[in-house]
C-alpha cells in the first residue's frame, strides 16, 4: 500500500462516511417529528384532564420506535467504516480517519505498530 493509496481510501471513507451522517441525521429528525405531535396532544389532554394512560403508551411507542431509529443509524456507521475503511495488510485492522494524521506521519499502522509503506 502506498501513501498516495492510503490517502485515496481515507478520503473516500470521509465521504461515504459524511454521506451516512447526513442521511441519519435526516432520518432521526424526522423521526422526532411525531414527538412533537405527541407534546402538543399531551398538553391539550392535560389541559382537558383527560386520562393519561393511552398518552403514556403513545409516548413510550414514540420513544422506542425513536431509539430503534437511533440504533439502525450506528448501524449503518459501523457498516460503512467497515466496508470503506482500508485495512492494514499485516493485522487487517481498520484505519479510520482519526488516526489519519498519525499513520501519514508515523506510517505504521495504529493497532499492530508495522510499517505500512
Amino acid at each position: 500500500m502506498t501513501r498516495e493509496e492510503l490517502t485515496r481510501q481515507l478520503n473516500t471513507l470521509r465521504l461515504h462516511g459524511k454521506r451516512t451522517i447526513i442521511w441519519c441525521w435526516v432520518v432521526i429528525v424526522l423521526a422526532g417529528v411525531p414527538f412533537c405531535i405527541y407534546d402538543a396532544r399531551l398538553l391539550h389532554l392535560v389541559r382537558a384532564h383527560s386520562a393519561s394512560v393511552p398518552v403514556i403508551r403513545l409516548g413510550f411507542t414514540l420513544f422506542a420506535g425513536w431509539v430503534v431509529v437511533f440504533l439502525i443509524c450506528i448501524a449503518a456507521m459501523k457498516r460503512t467504516v467497515a466496508r470503506y475503511a482500508p485495512k492494514c495488510p499485516h493485522c487487517s485492522g481498520r484505519i479510520t480517519g482519526r488516526e489519519r494524521e498519525a499513520v501519514l506521519a508515523s506510517r505504521q499502522c495504529p493497532t499492530c505498530k508495522n510499517r505500512l509503506f
